[in-house]
C-alpha cells in the first residue's frame, strides 16, 4: 500500500517537535490546552470548531509573547545575514533554525530564562486569549514576533485567523462556524455572520470562563503544579 505524505506536514511536525524540545513545559501546556479544548466542545475542525494544530500554533505564540518568553521565534533566528530561503516546499520557505540539541540554540538566542511554572503560564495563556489578544484585528502567527494583521492578508471579514506557518495563505481558523451554517440550510448574509462570530463568542467566554475559576482556585493550582513538578 502507497501512503502519501505531504512534504510541508512534515516539515510543520518537525517545528512543533522543535518547540517541544527546547522547554520541559510546552508538552504539559499543549497537553492541558487539548484536553480543555476537549471537554470544551471547541477542538473539532470538521464540526465548525479549531483544530488541535490551531490550539497549539496558539500556544506557541503565546509562549513566544510572554515577558520574559519561554520559545524563541525559530523562522527569525539563523546565524546568516538574512533569512535563508529554502528549503522551498509548494512555492513556500519553510526555513526554521534547527538545533541538535537546546544548548546550541541558546547560543544563538540569547534571553533572560522565563522561571514561571507550568500553572502560572496556564494562567497567563487564558488571560492572553480571553482579555489580551485583539481577535478582531490580529493574527495568531508563530513566523514573526512582529504583529500580523488581518487586515493585511485580507482575513479581516474572519472571524478569527490563525497562520500556518508555512503556507502564509491558509488561515486555520477558516472554517469556524461552517458546519453550523450549513446545518440552517440558510443563504441569509446576517444569519451567516452571526453563526461565524458566535464561534469565536464561545471560544473566547470558555477562555474567560476558565481564567475566572482557575485563577480562584489555589487547590487547583498546586495540584497543576505538583502534577507537572515545575514549581
Amino acid at each position: 500500500m502507497c501512503v502519501c505524505v505531504c512534504p510541508q506536514a512534515l516539515h510543520n511536525t518537525r517545528l512543533l517537535a522543535c518547540y517541544a524540545k527546547l522547554d520541559r513545559r510546552v508538552r504539559p501546556l499543549g497537553y492541558a490546552l487539548k484536553r480543555f479544548a476537549k471537554e470544551c466542545d471547541m477542538g473539532d475542525a470538521s464540526a465548525g470548531s479549531l483544530s488541535s494544530y490551531a490550539y497549539i500554533l496558539m500556544l506557541i505564540h503565546y509562549l513566544q509573547r510572554t515577558s520574559p518568553p519561554v520559545l524563541p521565534v525559530l523562522q527569525q533566528v539563523y546565524t546568516t545575514a538574512t533569512q535563508p530561503q529554502e528549503p522551498i516546499v509548494d512555492s513556500w520557505n519553510c526555513y526554521f533554525y534547527q538545533f541538535k540539541n537546546p544548548q546550541e540554540l541558546h547560543r544563538v538566542w540569547r534571553r533572560q530564562r522565563n522561571e514561571s511554572c507550568v500553572g502560572q503560564l496556564w494562567l497567563g495563556l487564558l488571560r492572553y486569549y480571553a482579555v489580551e489578544f485583539d481577535w478582531l484585528s490580529e493574527v495568531v502567527s508563530i513566523r514573526r514576533l512582529e504583529p500580523v494583521s488581518k487586515l493585511d492578508k485580507i482575513w479581516h471579514k474572519r472571524p478569527m485567523a490563525i497562520e500556518d506557518p508555512f503556507d502564509l495563505c491558509h488561515n486555520l481558523a477558516s472554517r469556524i462556524g461552517i458546519t453550523s451554517i450549513c446545518s440552517q440550510h440558510t443563504h441569509e448574509h446576517k444569519c451567516i455572520n452571526i453563526t461565524l462570530h458566535s464561534e469565536r463568542k464561545y471560544i473566547v467566554e470558555r477562555f474567560q470562563a476558565a481564567l475566572r475559576y482557575h485563577s480562584s482556585n489555589i487547590q487547583w493550582r498546586s495540584i497543576v503544579s505538583w502534577l507537572t513538578c515545575t514549581c
